[in-house]
């Protein structure tokens, strides 16, 4: 992975950590969803989350009719 993008990752994590939205304590998980990073005009990099493999997991809702 290029080293530019293991230190935007690192940093946006930590930020994420300061404020408590993210935890780094998982007992026990069956799917992980990857960080996409992709480089800004500004030369800063945006940090996605692909949910793709979390959706494909999760048990899908029962769908709400209207009679």
């Amino acid at each position: 992975m290029n080293p530019n993008y293991v230190i935007a990752i690192k940093r946006d994590i930590d930020k994420l950590l300061v404020i408590v939205f993210i935890q780094l304590h998982v007992e026990e998980t069956t799917s992980i969803s990857s960080i996409i990073v992709l480089p800004k005009k500004n030369e800063k990099f945006k940090n996605f989350v692909d949910f793709k493999k979390f959706n494909a997991t999760t048990k899908k809702p029962i769908p709400f009719t209207l009679y």
